[in-house]
Parts: C-alpha cells; sequence; structure tokens
C-alpha cells in the first residue's frame, strides 16, 4: 500500500515538473486551424526567413565555450565511460553461465 502511494506521488512530481519545463518554454505551438489557412502560410514563411537569416549569423559568430558546457561534455563522458565497465563486466559475468 504505502509502495503504490509513493509510485503515485512519484509519477505527479514528474509530471508536473515536465509541465513546468513545458510552460516555462517560449515557444508556442501555431493552430492553424483557429487561425486562417492563408495567415497561417504567411507566419510560416516569415519564419522560415527569419530561420534563415538568423542560422546565418550563428553559424558566422565562434563564440567561447563556457565552463559549464566542458563540464557538462566531461561529465558525459565519464558517465558514458562508466557506464560501458558497467555494462561490459555484466555481460562478461552472463557469458560465465551460459
Amino acid at each position: 500500500m504505502a509502495r503504490s502511494f509513493i509510485v503515485i506521488l512519484l509519477l505527479a512530481v514528474f509530471f508536473l515538473t515536465g509541465m513546468l519545463y513545458g510552460m516555462d518554454n517560449d515557444d508556442t505551438a501555431i493552430n492553424d486551424e483557429s487561425e486562417g489557412s492563408d495567415q497561417a502560410v504567411v507566419i510560416e514563411e516569415e519564419e522560415i526567413e527569419t530561420i534563415e537569416s538568423s542560422s546565418i549569423d550563428v553559424m558566422d559568430r565562434q563564440e567561447p565555450v563556457h565552463f559549464v558546457q566542458k563540464a557538462a561534455s566531461f561529465l558525459e563522458t565519464f558517465v558514458k565511460g562508466f557506464y560501458e565497465l558497467v555494462v561490459q563486466g555484466l555481460y562478461q559475468v552472463s557469458q560465465l553461465f551460459f
């Protein structure tokens, strides 16, 4: 009984965390049905033009790599390596029995 209650609470926490994260994003979807299809096409064309112009600007700039990005890259490499070691170890142990 207590285990089920804890699982339900954890599911609620993860769901609400995801909702908060989703609401925090500034990206909004365009509802084609509520707006006219002509307006949606015009908006999409404007978005494509701005995305193309901004992607060229972003590709031209070279920003320095921040400490957080370096730390995240290091942690990613460490975790992947550790995971591979654990999986390979478990695989070798399972090969002993089969």
